[in-house]
């Protein structure tokens, strides 16, 4: 019997990343027994999907945000709120 060599993946293109890329995990679902596997990325995708949030002018949102999610959302002016990203002029209200 084979060992097995389990290798992390790019959650977008499936280039393998190393231990310390950057990830996120998902919101998941009700009826999700466990929280759903952590999505990796690789340098090339974080800046890709950078510039397409930027362009949406809001950050994606996620249980655990990933390093390039809290970048993205504090340079676009929204802070943490307890289920996703507000704008920082609409939590002071």
């Amino acid at each position: 019997m084979s060992e097995y060599c389990w290798r992390l993946r790019c959650a977008i293109c499936g280039k393998f990343v190393s231990y310390d890329a950057d990830f996120c995990v998902r919101w998941g679902r009700s009826d999700d027994s466990e929280p759903p596997d952590p999505d990796y990325y690789c340098q090339k995708c974080v800046e890709s999907e950078k510039e397409f949030y930027r362009k949406q002018g809001s950050p994606p949102s996620s249980y655990r945000p990933s390093k390039w999610e809290a970048d993205l959302a504090h340079e676009l002016g929204y802070e943490r709120a307890p289920y996703g990203w507000v704008k920082k002029e609409e939590r002071e209200e």
